[in-house]
């Protein structure tokens, strides 16, 4: 799935900008008949059973700034902000002059960092003439698996996703579609690997699974074709899939194509494979591969006979081996920051640990950990030291996740001063020699201030282990 230029997890923040932030904090085929315009090509389709759970998604919220432009008879264009999807409205679309908009909202088909979906308005209008949509993607993270790419639209009465047929360029890098009514639009892809952990130490195990986002008729209306997690289904990292558990696609050849580990195929139609870390790590990662061929086709109007069966692919996923990392804990999920990761002292002042990652699906946390020096505490030495904000052996944490600082202490405004979290962080292991392993725990109540006096409170755990 990812390649190593384009891993789960990209550093971000350098060590200096990290310490000055200690400083300052202290199987089924689709029938493409739709109202999709020219290039549609019909084909077989599996009917959804009546007890099937279709992939249904609540309204996206935006996350970007809305264009818009006025649009008559005679036609017209229009892109997005980042430029990364535009519209191309035909001449006699429209009767009258009529307001065009395009709007980034979350991705809610597929939870991917490296994309971005879009709603188009207006709703609720049916056009005279399809038009066209044309979406791009990044070439650096889906060129590998671009021929299993494809726009689906959402059904803005039922939030289920229709699949679309789709014209693929390669050499642009661009998904484009043909539509005479607007909605949400995303593009998402067909078949992926999932990890059940993608972050493993030394010695431990995963298993892998080749996902497949299928497609079936709807029984109330034939002409739509709608995405559907088959039994049996499962949810990773909010992706939605099912697990391929017959030979269409035919799945072989599982290989390990960068660093170490072993891989063995764990079930009769090899869709699933154990992926066991070795013993000591000296690598920060390995990409499993697997090959599927005799791939479902999707419908391409731009390909001769209007079907882009994709013959070969490559999957690949990138399971990251924890040399060093950070471990953060949040309303019950985990989450692995292992970039840039740092520890060490800020001169005379500080002493302590941090990091950041981008994760897919979340965004970038970013994560410090420091105790002040001074008198009573002139050195950094492992050990338990209490919350504090300013004074001699105080310790204070902070992290940024979803946009939202959450610090180990809060301003209390009836008391005109800063109040720290109870509780201490424990420093089980510190050193500066080459060798040493820095380790840690702590659990604490976080503070978020929504305003200047006001607050909200999580439980927030970390633990780490950063090999110097």
């Amino acid at each position: 799935m990812l390649s190593p230029t384009s891993a789960i997890l990209r550093n971000r923040m350098p060590a200096a900008i990290l310490f000055t932030l200690l400083l300052i904090t202290g199987s089924c085929k689709k029938n493409p008949k739709e109202d999709n315009g020219p290039g549609e090509k019909p084909g077989p389709f599996t009917e959804i059973p009546a007890d099937m759970k279709l992939l249904v998604t609540p309204k996206a919220a935006p996350t970007g700034n809305t264009v818009t432009a006025v649009i008559g008879p005679a036609g017209g264009t229009l892109a997005s902000e980042d430029g990364n999807i535009a519209i191309e409205v035909p001449a006699g679309a429209v009767a009258a002059a009529t307001t065009f908009s395009i709007r980034p909202v979350e991705n809610t088909l597929q939870k991917r960092a490296e994309k971005t979906s879009y709603e188009l308005l207006p709703h609720s209008v049916k056009f005279n003439k399809p038009v066209k949509i044309t979406m791009n993607y990044d070439m650096d993270v889906f060129d590998d698996n671009a021929d299993a790419l494809q726009v689906a639209s959402r059904d803005e009465a039922t939030g289920q996703w229709i699949a679309l047929p789709t014209a693929l360029d390669k050499d642009e890098g661009t998904l484009t579609v043909e539509k005479s009514s607007f909605s949400l639009f995303e593009f998402f892809e067909k078949f992926m690997l999932f990890a059940d952990d993608d972050a493993l130490d030394a010695g431990e195990s995963t298993q892998i699974r080749v996902g497949y986002l299928a497609s079936a008729k709807r029984v109330t209306d034939p002409d739509e074709v709608l995405l559907a997690p088959l039994v049996p289904n499962f949810e990773n990292n909010g992706y939605n899939y099912y697990i391929v558990s017959k030979k269409n696609p035919v799945i072989e050849n599982w290989l390990i194509i960068e660093g170490p580990g072993t891989i063995a195929v764990t079930n009769q139609v090899k869709s699933t494979a154990k992926y066991t870390a070795p013993a000591t790590l000296t690598d920060d990662y390995a990409i499993v591969q697997v090959t599927l061929t005799e791939i479902p086709p999707i419908i391409d109007p731009k390909v001769p006979g209007g079907v882009r069966n994709g013959g070969k692919m490559y999957l690949r996923e990138q399971i990251s081996l924890l040399r060093a990392w950070i471990k953060v804990g949040i309303n019950g999920q985990e989450y692995y920051v292992k970039g840039e990761i740092v520890g060490g002292s800020a001169g005379s002042k500080t002493f302590g640990i941090g990091g950041s990652s981008i994760i897919d699906g979340v965004g970038e946390i970013l994560v410090s950990a420091a105790v002040v020096l001074g008198k009573g505490n002139p050195v950094a030495k492992s050990g338990s030291y209490p919350f504090g904000i300013g004074f001699p052996g105080g310790a204070i944490v902070s992290v940024n996740i979803f946009e939202q600082d959450w610090v180990s202490g809060y301003h209390d405004c009836d008391a005109h001063t800063m109040k720290p979290s109870s509780g201490k962080i424990n420093y089980a292991t510190w050193g500066t020699t080459p060798g040493t392993v820095l380790e840690g725990s702590t659990t604490f109540t976080a503070y978020h201030m929504t305003s200047e006096c006001d607050k909200t409170s999580k439980s927030i755990s970390l633990s780490w282990h950063i090999p110097l």
